[in-house]
């Protein structure tokens, strides 16, 4: 009964190895870059140690974020408990993006529903409320607008573009990098200087 339990196990094993080496890999590959993020930023016990909150001489703070834009190629992060959920730091990077009087226009069509009190909701603090308008270019398909959304971006020159790539709650595919980068090619043509933020 035993040696009939084993043989399958074994069995079942030797059919996963493939996928377990793969993951093997993957996992070695992952815990190299962040050990290698880890010296770069030359990550100490000191950095482990608590603050009083305030932020006061707070030297693992700047680190973490160092840390995390290496990990991740980005020029720069921000990483912090107080940013609670997604639509936290989507409406963080907005708000820190732009100013009264200025505009954004999303191309993938409306955000999430989430997001949407963020921008245009009324005495709580939205874009809305700070003057700040957030226009939509509805999608075709899974596909963006793009003769549209150039021509838009042409007369409008808005501050901010904002995609998201996520299908969300629709039907579309999820938007790939390379397919992306085509389009931000297009964009950076008409507006050279637009910010162009991705919910990623």
């Amino acid at each position: 009964m035993t040696d009939n339990i084993n043989q399958k196990l074994n069995a079942i094993e030797r059919s996963c190895q493939k996928v377990m080496n793969q993951i093997n890999e993957i996992a070695l590959y992952n815990q190299e870059k962040v050990l290698s993020a880890f010296q770069k930023e030359k990550i100490a016990l000191g950095h482990f140690a608590p603050s009083s909150g305030y932020g006061y001489d707070d030297i693992a703070r700047p680190k973490l974020c160092a840390l995390y834009a290496d990990i991740f190629k980005a020029e720069k992060a921000f990483i912090s408990p107080l940013v609670t959920c997604g639509t936290h730091a989507i409406f963080l990077a907005l708000r820190a993006s732009l100013c009264p009087g200025d505009l954004a226009i999303s191309i993938t069509g409306k955000p999430y529903d989430t997001l949407l009190d963020c921008l245009y909701g009324k005495n709580i603090g939205s874009l809305a409320d700070d003057g700040i308008k957030f226009e939509t270019i509805p999608m075709l398909g899974s596909k963006i607008n793009l003769k549209r959304v150039l021509n838009e971006l042409a007369n409008k020159k808005p501050k901010l573009v904002y995609i998201q790539r996520s299908r969300g709650y629709s039907k579309r595919k999820t938007l790939t990098i390379e397919y992306l980068e085509d389009v931000f090619k297009e964009i950076r043509k008409v507006c050279p200087k637009t910010i162009i933020m991705v919910d990623n």
